[in-house]
């Protein structure tokens, strides 16, 4: 399998007329260069036939299906874009894919006509150019330069994304509101299913050179396969929307409340099943905490009412994890937007220690941390230093950092209280 010249073209083309930043220049070139390993690789593990699973991917980009894109910046551009002007442009769907330098978003009507030089093209090769209905959006972000020369892994990844983009373009799940349906999830099980096929046709040497994230994929039975489906459909895919716009929780979410969530020795806030990447700090920038902590998250306030977030420290095997939600819809008192925040000490046998705070207001709307689920030792020297230096640090999120100092002053004193059981 090789790419025709309308496939090749609408690869490196900017839908907008936006030419070649140096950083655009890298990532399509990177892209460019590993395709043909990967193609070729493919027909060796699974045969020729398999790679005509990508031919989704391939003609969506020939036909004006699926536009790629290229740099973090135009993606994160173009998300802010996408929420602002949500009422006036269609609902779409965010998916992750199998990596977190590539994202992809899923539009029920087309954002980026043909032009002319695409249509000329493709009456030379017999090409049916796409003029309307709808539109895929692949974004290749800083980070995939890297990634890019481990083709065992972008085949992988070509796989789902294939799946999914072919499964919106032939309309056999709805994206008009940016619904997370059955069908949906069905699609998702289905491309997971031919990622877990390429990753168990690998031989025991090709399967080491796979990223644990993908690899665990090719372990999975039918019922796990299931479940990892479901995980994906929940944490990491989301609807397009405007700034704020209150999203109520999927009905057939089982949602533990705090208590239980501790009693079964699980995280309240499901970071573990979020995969936030690991943010860097922007240069001449503070806002991040200084070592030991380091944090996770996804800025995605410009689509979503809600934050989600992790502090973590490490001492030798044992962690120290203080994982928070942000909500835009809460009354921003003393507490900004504080909605909930975790603190977890995990070690290699397991959970510890497990406390989920919120907040109570009280008179003259005056605010103060209290327990909602588990309980927690924080006289514990080490650990109580390490959070005085998360709460101290202009880096933290001052919502987290304000209700830390709160907990410690307060568990000092012994008036960190425990909310009524009704």
């Amino acid at each position: 399998m090789s790419l025709s010249k309308i496939e090749a073209r609408s690869m490196f083309f900017s839908p907008d007329g936006v030419a070649g930043s140096e950083q655009r220049e890298k990532l399509s070139a990177a892209f460019g260069e590993s395709i043909s390993l990967v193609i070729e690789h493919i027909g060796g593990v699974l045969g020729d036939s398999h790679t005509e699973r990508f031919m989704d991917f391939f003609e969506g980009i020939g036909t004006n299906g699926i536009q790629t894109f290229w740099g973090t910046k135009r993606y994160d551009q173009d998300m802010e874009a996408a929420g602002n002007n949500s009422m006036n442009r269609p609902f779409g769907i965010e998916i992750d894919t199998l990596s977190p330098n590539v994202q992809t978003v899923l539009y029920p009507t087309t954002i980026y006509k043909p032009d002319d030089e695409l249509r000329t093209i493709a009456k030379e090769e017999g090409y049916e150019i796409r003029e309307g209905g709808t539109q895929v959006m692949v974004y290749f972000l800083d980070g995939f330069e890297e990634e890019a020369i481990n083709i065992y892994d972008l085949g992988a990844n070509l796989f789902f994304i294939s799946h999914m983009a072919g499964a919106a373009l032939n309309t056999r799940y709805p994206l008009t509101t940016g619904e997370k349906s059955q069908e949906f999830l069905q699609e998702v099980r289905a491309g997971l299913s031919v990622v877990r096929d390429y990753v168990q046709a690998l031989n025991d040497e090709q399967r080491t050179k796979l990223s644990p994230r993908i690899a665990k994929i090719g372990l999975l039975d039918t019922e796990a396969l299931e479940a990892e489906a479901k995980r994906r459909v929940l944490y990491h895919a989301e609807p397009m929307k405007m700034p704020g716009l209150y999203e109520p929780e999927r009905e057939d979410m089982v949602q533990q409340t705090p208590e239980q969530a501790v009693q079964n020795g699980t995280p309240y806030l499901h970071l573990d099943e979020r995969d936030l990447p690991q943010r860097v700090e922007k240069k001449g920038k503070k806002d991040m905490p200084s070592l030991p902590w380091v944090e996770y998250g996804k800025n995605r306030w410009n689509r979503s009412h809600q934050l989600f977030g992790r502090y973590e420290a490490k001492t030798g095997e044992e962690f120290l994890l203080v994982d928070f939600r942000l909500d835009s819809t809460h009354f921003p008192l003393m507490y900004g937007f504080f909605d909930t925040i975790e603190v977890i000490e995990r070690t290699p046998d397991g959970i510890k220690q497990h406390v989920v705070l919120g907040q109570e207001v009280g008179e003259s709307l005056g605010v103060f941390p209290i327990i909602v689920g588990g309980d927690f030792d924080f006289t514990q020297p080490d650990t109580r230093s390490n959070l005085n230096l998360l709460a101290q640090d202009r880096g933290t999120k001052r919502e987290v950092a304000r209700v830390l100092a709160d907990v410690l002053k307060f568990s000092a004193e012994g008036r960190l209280q425990r909310v009524q059981q009704v």
